[in-house]
Parts: structure tokens; sequence; C-alpha cells
């Protein structure tokens, strides 16, 4: 809707910007025409209400000009005046004496007004009265606009606003600057550090699936492919663990029957400068394949802690009866052993528990054991006897071991209390080689190196013994007949 301030009038017509009639440019109102009165005759209301009952200056001063007439000396003063004055036009009227004006800022309060005849007071008080309603429709007008745009309920858009104003107006607003968001930072996992790792160092990360980064400052283990990579951070080198298959699947069974045989870790160094442990394993175009004799014990967690590594020379080691001189060697076979289980039981799921390879001995040579090869399967069991006995001492199944030597030995303990207190702080007895002397099908005789670990105050005691031991066949079982060791 459009308002015509000059006419007064609205015109609903909002294509138009000037009033038809006299040519002023239009005010859009957002509103209806209704409201528009309703706010008028709410203004009017209050300026007259307004008027009447404080400004009373106007009101008064008519009284005044009432009073004035009626007095009769104002009546000689004013035919004085008249005589006085000389000039008179031919109508008879002054025309030297002009009829006063309300003050323009219709402030009358204390004011004299001084009028000199009855005509000019008549004038006088048209002009006031005229004052007073031009004064009611400004008030009026103004009331209404303000209403309008300052109580908020009512939108005025001015269609004389010119172009030159706009882009002026646009000129002055301050260009929005884009500033790009900061990309979110995603912390990385253990898994992208470990893969990180080996390709800053050259190695293939992409296909590991399980990791134990982050538990140990020592290294830590990688897994993919059905393959275990063990990464030496302090020693900065990496090793594959050529038989993981193996090593799962026996760990799985040993832990399961709480039986700590020994494991064989075959591990691939790669290309290496030859040091100390050079003549461990083999190499084959200048990489190094180093296979680890580990005895160890479980922990609580299915950790493993070892108790004594051994290596031995060639691709089929006959027997494991060297040290390890490299003490970086050492840590790749501990990082396998105490970090195995933390791979988590999705990597240990892929692999099925294993058949004992000992078979109540010790490894076949297929399994990389530590005996010469005999075909005689009856000798066979001669030394899977010796190895049990020591395995029940082990286990503290001390009356089994007795009962695996033959008659006469057991009268050479004297007796079974006599035998049991000479393992009363024996917590292993592990034969780490063994050497084929002599064997036939009614005794066998070896020669075998021995690992004793004994409790000694709150700590542990390891010694190694090297023996011999005789064995013979009674009706189809073979006993242990004398032991004679010394120790290293």
């Amino acid at each position: 809707m459009n308002y015509c301030p000059k006419c007064n009038k609205y015109v609903e017509d909002d294509t138009l910007r000037f009033c038809e009639d006299c040519g002023t440019p239009f005010i859009r109102l957002k509103t209806e025409k209704a409201e528009i009165d309703k706010a008028n005759n709410q203004i009017v209301a209050r300026t007259v209400e307004e008027i009447q009952e404080n400004d009373t200056s106007v009101n008064g001063a008519l009284q005044q000009m009432e009073t004035l007439e009626s007095n009769p000396q104002l009546e000689a003063k004013q035919q004085v005046m008249e005589k006085e004055s000389p000039a008179v036009n031919q109508n008879g009227t002054d025309i030297n004496i002009e009829p006063p004006s309300l003050p323009k800022d219709n402030n009358l309060h204390g004011k004299e007004i001084v009028v000199l005849n009855s005509e000019h007071i008549s004038e006088n008080k048209k002009f006031g009265m005229g004052v007073i309603a031009g004064l009611v429709a400004a008030l009026v007008m103004g009331g209404a606009f303000f209403f309008i745009t300052n109580n908020g309920k009512k939108e005025v858009t001015d269609n004389t606003t010119t172009r030159q104003e706009e882009v002026t107006h646009q000129k002055k607003e301050t260009p929005k600057v884009l500033v790009p968001e900061k990309p979110k930072v995603v912390p990385k996992t253990n898994m992208d550090l470990a893969k990180e790792y080996l390709m800053q160092r050259g190695y293939d990360g992409s296909h590991i699936t399980a990791t134990t980064y982050g538990l140990s400052n020592k290294g830590f283990l990688c897994y993919g492919n059905k393959m275990i990579t063990v990464v030496d951070t302090k020693n900065s080198q990496v090793a594959y663990l050529l038989n993981t298959d193996e090593v799962i699947g026996e760990y799985k069974l040993f832990r399961k029957n709480n039986d700590n045989k020994p494991l064989i870790l075959k591990f691939f160094l790669g290309k290496e400068v030859r040091d100390k442990d050079a003549n461990a394993g083999y190499w084959e175009n200048g990489n190094h394949y180093l296979p680890i004799y580990a005895l160890y014990d479980f922990k609580p967690d299915g950790s493993m802690e070892h108790g004594g590594l051994y290596t031995g020379g060639g691709r089929n080691p006959s027997h494991y009866h060297s040290y390890l001189y490299e003490m970086k060697n050492v840590d790749i076979a501990d990082i396998v052993l105490t970090q195995l289980v933390k791979l988590g039981p999705g990597v240990l799921s892929e692999f099925p528990v294993a058949k004992d390879p000992y078979n109540g001995g010790l490894k076949s040579e297929q399994k990389q054991q530590n005996i010469s090869s005999v075909n005689n399967n009856n000798n066979v069991g001669a030394r899977n006897t010796f190895i049990s006995f020591h395995q029940a001492i082990t286990n503290g199944q001390l009356r089994t071991a007795f009962n695996i030597l033959s008659p006469d030995y057991q009268k050479f303990m004297q007796s079974y209390d006599h035998f049991a207190r000479g393992y009363t702080t024996t917590l292993r007895s592990d034969i780490v080689d063994l050497k084929v002397l002599h064997e036939d099908n009614y005794s066998a005789t070896y020669a075998y190196t021995l690992k004793a670990v004994d409790r000694e105050g709150n700590g542990q005691k390891i010694q190694f013994f090297a023996g011999k031991a005789k064995l013979i066949n009674i009706n189809g079982r073979w006993r242990i007949d004398s032991t004679e060791a010394k120790r290293l």
C-alpha cells in the first residue's frame, strides 16, 4: 500500500510511485490501512488529551483577549491611537497597523499579548486555532509514522531512494573475506604409525592388519599375509619370522597344556654385516637366515619370558648348543616371546592348534631338533623316554620321573623320598642338546647338555650340566639305568 503525505490518502496500487493528484512521491507502507487508521486514531486521541490537560497557554491567551476587549481604558487608548494615525485608505481602514501573530514556537506561557481592536482580536483567535489544528495534524502524521517504524511491527520502504544512494551504500559495505576452514587433524593410530615406520625404512607396510606398536620401547610386531614382522627399534633392524604358522600353532598347544616345550624361531635377517653370530644358521645370496632355539616360561597374561636362547649352524642344525653373541639377535627373539599374544585373538585364530611336534620327546630333524637322525623307531623310543624323564621333573611329577628309572637305579637312589629331596628347589630341567653315542634294540647311550633352573632366595639360579645317560630295554619298555653329569 502507498501513502501520499500531501493529499493524506492511501492508494492500494503498489505499482505506482507518485501521487496522480499532486505528483508527490508515495511512501510505501507494508501494513494494512485499517491498522494505520487505528494507530492514527490512538495518537490523535492521546495528542488532544495532552493538549487539553497540559497546554493551557493558548486558551489563557484567548481569555485575556476577551477581557481586554471589554476594558474601557483600552477603548479610550484605542481612540487616541486612531486619531494620531495619519494613514487611512479609501475604505477608512488602517494601513500601518498589522495584526500581531502568535509566536512560532507556540509557547505563550508568561508572554504579554497586545491587541488594538476587536477585529484584530478575532483574527488572532482564528490564527491561534489554525496553529493548534496544524500542530495536531503534524503530531498525528509524525506520531503515526513513529509508531509504525519504531515499534518493530511495521516496515516502511521509501520509494524515493535514488540509484546513486544505493550505489554509495554498496561501496561502503566491507567485502566479506572467505577464510578457508582449517582441515581437521585426525590423530594417527598405532597401525598408521607402524606402517609409516616400515615405509620410511624401505619396507612394505601396506599389508599389515595387526600390530603391537606402542607396547615397548624396544620394538614391536606387525602381522600380515600370514607372517610376523619383527621391528627392533632399539637396534634399528627388521626381521621376518619365516615359520610364523608353526610358532603360533605350537604356542597355542603348549599354553593350552601348560607345557613349556621349546620353540624354534626361524628368522630372515636380510642383508647384514657378518658379525659374531655369522656362523649361526646359514647365508644365501648375501641374506642371513638365523634359527633360535628358545626356552621360556609362561606368564599369567600368556606372554613368554625366555629362559635361554641358543642357535646352531647350517640349514638344518643337528643340535642347538651354540650361544648367541650378538645382543640384537637376542632382542628380536625376546620381542616375539613377550609380544606374540598381544597381537590379539584375531591373529592367533588364523592358525590351528598344532600337533605335539615332540611326540613325548624332542622334535624330529624336520622340526629342527638337536639330535642326530636315526631311523630305528625302537631307539627313538629310548630318546623320548629320556626326555620325558626331565619333562616330568619340570612339571613337578616326581613320582612319574622316579618310575622311569630301572629297578637297579631306583635301588641306587635308596627310595622315592630320597630321590624327591634332590629336586626340592628345582623349577626346570631342560635337555638342550642330545647326541647319540650308542643305540641298538637293547640299550642306548647319549651325551647331553642339561639346563637346570633352581629357586634361590627370592630369585632363580640357572646352571648348565654336561652328562651321559644309559637306557636299557626291559620287556619292551625303556628305562634309565644310569646317569652322570658335571656342572659347566
